[in-house]
């Protein structure tokens, strides 16, 4: 059982987190493309221990979703 099916205030608030970080690291990549650090050893840590954690997120919030939309 998914906890955030129970809560859909909590679930709403997950999402509006995830589009958020899906903008940073969006803008954040697009900067660094622009700055030619396109290399990973040139790459902050944070934005590359970003970019692993973020799947883990849109997944569980994506099969959250999947689990709520009605057909």
């Amino acid at each position: 059982m998914n906890p955030l099916n129970d809560y859909p205030a909590i679930r709403r608030v997950l999402y509006i987190v995830q589009w958020v970080y899906n903008g940073v690291l969006t803008v954040a990549g697009a900067t660094f493309v622009a700055l030619g650090r396109t290399d990973v050893t040139t790459l902050p840590t944070w934005y590359v221990l970003a970019l692993a954690v973020g799947p883990v997120l849109w997944t569980y919030l994506g099969l959250t979703a999947q689990a709520n939309v009605q057909e």
